[in-house]
């Protein structure tokens, strides 16, 4: 809620609530989901509650539970990276349903049939390019939406290397939901896996115990936000599910005054506000396969 209130006030359209539950941050509840709602709803802006992208069984009936709960004027939007909920949320919500990058939308195809299952908009993978994306976009038959700044996720495993290797190889034996067992020394740390070459990869787990390994760098795009609007991209989203308040309200208010810049001074300012966002991002920026691709 702090993160979500930060948002708002730096400017924010929208608001994406929720999502992978990673145990660095406080566990979401339906107050919570009512008080973000209305903190939105106060200022103008769309509140969409995010799921997790992995659901088995008992996980979809428990977030379709929670999702029965929240529709109606609480919800603007549902964004779901998983098929099974896109197909239950037609039957128990009448919000919009917004398909998430791990739905992987290369090609027209696939938004014609996310647009079948009854989603309203959709996420461009990040592994398109500039070029593919300008490409796509006047053929989907729904409004794209784009990922330009943030720790995007590299892989996401059942393996909890930090319960592995710090709990003498167990998974742990702490029960937080009926059949749900985690790692103990995953509810009291914070971790990251570093490679041959010393980059440092983020990991973060889930109430599942997933472990989620994200890029050692944060994504950037704010010089080239202009290229994106140009090619008919309808949103442009800030991934900050994992981030504390002040990274929140810097960025959302570096994008926020990028957006609004005349021609002549987005060279200038956006450098300057990209040299602002490092302190947040030590590591350095990417541009991800905007420009590189996937080799």
């Amino acid at each position: 809620l702090p993160s979500l209130r930060a948002a708002v006030k730096a400017g924010a359209g929208e608001v994406s609530f929720g999502g992978e539950q990673f145990r660095s941050k406080p566990m979401l509840g339906m107050e919570d989901i009512y008080a973000g709602s209305e903190i939105c709803r106060k200022s103008g802006v769309r509140f969409i509650l995010a799921s997790p992208r992995i659901m088995r069984e008992q996980e979809l009936e428990d977030f379709c539970r929670l999702l029965k709960g929240a529709s109606g004027e609480c919800l603007d939007g549902l964004l779901t990276g998983n098929l099974g909920l896109i197909h239950r949320a037609g039957e128990i919500s009448g919000v919009p349903v917004f398909a998430d990058f791990p739905l992987h939308v290369y090609n027209h195809a696939a938004a014609l049939f996310l647009q079948d299952a009854g989603v309203a908009r959709l996420t461009l993978s990040p592994e398109l390019t500039l070029e593919q994306v300008r490409r796509l976009v006047p053929l989907l038959p729904v409004p794209a939406e784009a990922v330009v700044h943030g720790a995007l996720p590299l892989m996401v495993s059942e393996y909890c290397a930090p319960g592995s290797l710090l709990e003498n190889g167990s998974r742990g034996t702490v029960l937080l939901l009926p059949n749900e067992k985690t790692c103990d020394v995953c509810r009291r740390n914070t971790f990251a896996l570093k490679d041959r070459k010393g980059v440092v990869f983020p990991v973060e787990t889930d109430r599942h115990c997933r472990m989620h390994i994200f890029n050692s760098r944060d994504l950037c795009m704010i010089e080239d936000l202009a290229a994106l609007r140009s090619a008919g991209v309808s949103v442009l989203r800030i991934e900050a599910g994992r981030q504390g308040p002040d990274y929140v309200r810097d960025v959302v208010k570096s994008y926020h005054t990028a957006l609004e810049l005349p021609a002549s001074q987005i060279q200038e300012r956006t450098a300057g506000l990209k040299d602002m966002m490092l302190k947040y991002s030590p590591a350095g920026f990417t541009k991800g396969h905007y420009y590189r691709g996937v080799d």
